[in-house]
C-alpha cells in the first residue's frame, strides 16, 4: 500500500489492470477506496481497464464510480491514456 500511496508523486495517470481479474470482492473495494483516496490528494487520475461488467456494478455499489479528472473504468490501457490526454 505504501508503494501505492507514493507512486502518484511523479504520475498524473494509475491504471489499475483487472483484465485477468476473475472476482472482485467488498474488502478489496474498500482498500481501492483508501488508495483512490490519497492518489486524489496527490491530482493523480485513476483508470481501472478490462472489468467485467458485474465487478463494475460491485466497485459502484461500493462508492467507486466514475468521475471525470478523477476516476474511469475504461475497456483498455489505450482508453485510459487517451481520457487523461497522454496520446
Amino acid at each position: 500500500m505504501r508503494s501505492l500511496r507514493n507512486a502518484g508523486t511523479d504520475n498524473s495517470l494509475i491504471i489499475f489492470r483487472f483484465d485477468r481479474a476473475t472476482s472482485v470482492d467488498a474488502t478489496g473495494i474498500s482498500a481501492l477506496k483508501g488508495v483512490l483516496k490519497q492518489l486524489h490528494k496527490q491530482d493523480v487520475m485513476v483508470a481501472f481497464t478490462g472489468m467485467r461488467p458485474e465487478m463494475v456494478e460491485l466497485a459502484q455499489r461500493g462508492g467507486l464510480g466514475p468521475v471525470e479528472g478523477e476516476l474511469a473504468f475504461c475497456d483498455n490501457v489505450l482508453e485510459a491514456y487517451s481520457l487523461a490526454g497522454l496520446l
